[in-house]
């Protein structure tokens, strides 16, 4: 079987422990550890997800070109035993629901070797998180998928040292990332956008305003 992984996926497969064992939490379709599998990355790979119907997909798509996987429904990494795989894959949700699956169980969570993390949303807030519950970033990437950049965070347990940004990984800074500079563009764009339409907007906006200019100038500032 010949897989093509988006840029997203590949940076995600990227970062996988190779010659481990490994977890795709919320496999939807299956492609990355059918990636792991064929590429003989991992020798092992377990694809879980809490509905059905994704998990379905992900076996036939398994099923269709022989290639043998465990398959396993239930929410996050409650399905897994501690320690059961290196690394654990938890790519395309929303960061709060990133969060509440590790936060369920800590001690769990800390078992793997490596986390994979791919955050639609709350991003800033779920790499806070990470540093204040006992996690350490071991690597950082921007990639592309569409029109969208994606930031894709490998952590494993450990003191993550200074305290993390909010508005910025500086992970990202010290890696100098070649999508950097347009990611930043980006974020300052729609701090411009937010600011004009509180400013149009009828009601009385002036904290939210200035907390707003305050963040778009320390983005400006890092663009320096």
């Amino acid at each position: 079987m010949r897989i093509k992984l988006s840029e997203r996926m590949q940076t995600i497969s990227d970062m996988v422990i190779p010659g481990e064992a490994a977890a795709d939490v919320g496999t939807d379709h299956g492609y990355i550890p059918a990636y792991l599998l064929t590429k003989e990355i991992c020798p092992r790979v377990i694809l879980t997800d809490i509905a059905d119907g994704p998990l379905q997909r992900a076996e036939d798509l398994f099923e269709r070109n022989d290639i043998a996987a465990e398959f396993r429904l239930g929410a996050g990494i409650e399905v897994l035993e501690p320690g059961e795989v290196s690394t654990v894959i938890i790519a395309g949700m929303g960061g709060e629901t990133i969060m509440d699956i590790l936060g369920k169980d800590l001690k769990k969570s800390h078992s793997y070797k490596r986390l994979i993390l791919q955050p639609r949303t709350f991003i800033g807030e779920l790499r806070v998180w990470l540093s204040e519950n006992g996690f350490r970033f071991t690597d950082y990437a921007l990639c592309r998928e569409r029109k969208l950049i994606n930031e894709v965070m490998a952590v494993e347990t450990g003191d993550s040292g200074e305290p993390e940004n909010i508005l910025f990984s500086r992970f990202l800074l010290d890696k100098g990332d070649p999508l950097l500079c347009e990611y930043l563009d980006r974020m300052i764009a729609i701090k411009e956008n937010v600011i004009k339409q509180l400013g149009n907007s009828k009601e009385e906006n002036g904290e939210l305003i200035e907390r707003f200019k305050k963040e778009k100038e320390y983005l400006e500032s890092i663009k320096k």
